[in-house]
């Protein structure tokens, strides 16, 4: 099926209120403080683990297990990207939701930001 055959057939309000709760489901999840993420330290012998308070810490792996923690890096969380990049989303599906009647705006607020500021 091509895209000109497809999106004809789609709904454009029904998709723009699932995307609206996807998003704001998207947000809460980055308010909580229950992820860490691994970065490639580039050395297979290296393990790096960012918690969520934007510490990254790097072990020296033997056998698979950690041997010693070898250095303490402070750097800024990457949920903040994600947040900037669902700002920048909100923007656009604002302007196309303002001509769909029946689909409400999504409002992310100052508050918002500051409690994920807060929180890594």
């Amino acid at each position: 099926m091509k895209p000109e055959d497809y999106w004809p057939k789609v709904n454009l309000c029904d998709f723009l209120k699932l995307m609206l709760g996807c998003l704001e489901q998207i947000h809460y999840l980055l308010s909580l403080n229950v992820y860490g993420w691994t970065r490639d330290s580039s050395h297979p012998d290296i393990w790096s683990l960012m918690s969520v308070d934007g510490t990254v810490v790097d072990f020296y792996m033997q056998n698979g297990k950690p041997h010693s923690i070898i250095n303490v890096t402070l750097v800024k969380s990457p949920k903040y990207g994600v947040s900037n990049e669902i700002k920048a989303f909100v923007r656009l599906f604002n302007e196309v939701a303002r001509k769909c009647e029946g689909v409400e705006l999504i409002e992310i607020l100052e508050k918002d930001d500051t409690k994920l500021q807060q929180e890594t």
